[in-house]
């Protein structure tokens, strides 16, 4: 599981980086490049488009992005942006042709990142928010009602459990607990008459944490 946090955090990272550099790049080629119009002269699942440079030569290029159907009709006139110290490198005007890639590699990275680093931050959070309820909040000795699977988290095909205890009070009041997600399966580190610390906001049962350390052990 560590493995899988540091992987996914470094990826959303790399793809991250990878659009803020491109990002930049493309805004730096426009501010230093020659704006013009150009033609589509062919108008298939890659463009042909032509346009006249600063010494009236014609110059043709098509670019990388494939279009089904086509991104551009015949004739049609586009706005393009060329490296006057080299004609080759062209880019046209448009969301797509600039910002397309930005866009994938942003999403990408934005997903990656943020679920790689949830697994990083969430068991801080909640490893700071147990420390606090063990300061300040009641302890109550817990009995162990089931064990079982996260189905709503699932990662690399395996999903995680949850142990879920519960605690009766002196009016007969049955209050019941879930622990943090757990990567690894806890059924033979616990007997059913296993008692389990849970530590609980004293104004409120709805906070609380569930002391699973021992399963570190």
């Amino acid at each position: 599981m560590k493995v899988f946090k540091i992987v996914f955090t470094s990826i959303g990272a790399l793809f991250l980086i990878v659009a803020i550099s491109v990002f930049i790049s493309k805004r730096n080629f426009m501010k230093r490049a020659v704006k013009t119009q150009g033609k589509v002269v062919y108008a298939g699942q890659t463009a042909t488009i032509a346009f006249l440079d600063a010494n009236n030569n014609e110059v043709e290029f098509s670019p990388n992005l494939k279009c089904n159907p086509p991104c551009y009709e015949l004739n049609e006139i586009v706005d393009v942006y060329y490296d006057k110290d080299n004609v080759d490198d062209v880019m046209i005007s448009g969301f797509t042709s600039q910002y397309l890639l930005v866009l994938i590699f942003g999403i990408l990275g934005t997903i990656f990142f943020s679920i790689g680093f949830g697994f990083i931050i969430f068991p801080i959070i909640n490893k700071g928010k147990g420390e606090k309820l063990k300061k300040f909040g009641i302890q109550l000795e817990t009995t162990l009602v089931d064990i079982k699977k996260n189905q709503y988290i699932r990662v690399n095909r395996r999903h995680p459990y949850n142990i879920v205890t519960e605690w009766v009070d002196e009016n007969d009041d049955t209050f019941q607990f879930t622990s943090s997600n757990i990567w690894k399966n806890p059924k033979k580190y616990i007997e059913e008459d296993t008692i389990i610390i849970v530590y609980v906001d004293k104004n409120n049962f709805n906070k609380y944490y569930m002391d699973i350390s021992f399963l570190e052990n």
